[in-house]
């Protein structure tokens, strides 16, 4: 095939990329470059569909192995090691039983100002809101459902005092309860 042919082809399939896929059409845009007759456009416009036709699919199966490949590393990632989660989810529980306990915790907090029309971002700390505790202590409760899920599946007849520590967290516990529910599991919760 030489150079003009290929010329053609290319012109053909950069117009079907664009979404312009009617013969008439692309014979308009094809006529304006090369003035060639429409019985030549038409057997080049073959050509350039069955190229178009080929990339479309080469296109779709490197993006469906990308995909493919994403999806493995995704389920390697989630994979983890169980020893890994449970200590995770440790982590996460005592950080929690920490901010919680301490009544003086303070989060970091920026206000948006005008000044002389320009904004002004001002920074500084403040104690929790209530809604804040109430949703910490929500995500507490779910991390020790979690802990205990992960703990069940890993140690096979795990003992009764911690599994009814565990019966008796429920979803609208205060954080005492929590405490007094949570005390016998083993672990160092109260930071």
């Amino acid at each position: 095939m030489n150079i003009n042919q290929q010329s053609y082809i290319k012109l053909i399939v950069d117009e079907l990329e664009k979404g312009n896929v009617r013969f008439k059409e692309v014979y308009s845009v094809f006529f304006s470059k090369f003035q060639l007759s429409e019985k030549t456009f038409s057997k080049y416009w073959q050509m350039g569909n069955d190229t178009f036709e080929q990339q479309s699919i080469e296109l779709e199966k490197a993006k469906a192995e990308v995909n493919i490949q994403m999806a493995k590393e995704e389920t390697k990632a989630l994979r983890m090691d169980r020893v890994e989660r449970v200590s995770i989810t440790e982590d996460r529980i005592i950080a929690l039983m920490h901010i919680l306990d301490n009544p003086e915790y303070l989060v970091n907090d920026y206000l948006v100002r005008v000044v002389k029309g320009k904004p002004k971002v001002q920074n500084y700390q403040r104690p929790l809101s209530m809604m804040e505790r109430v949703r910490m202590e929500r995500s507490l409760i779910q991390h020790l459902n979690q802990f205990h899920k992960l703990c069940n599946d890993y140690v096979i007849g795990i003992d009764n005092e911690v599994e009814s520590a565990f019966y008796k967290i429920e979803e609208n516990m205060s954080l005492e309860e929590l405490k007094e529910a949570t005390k016998n599991i083993g672990l160092n919760f109260n930071v």
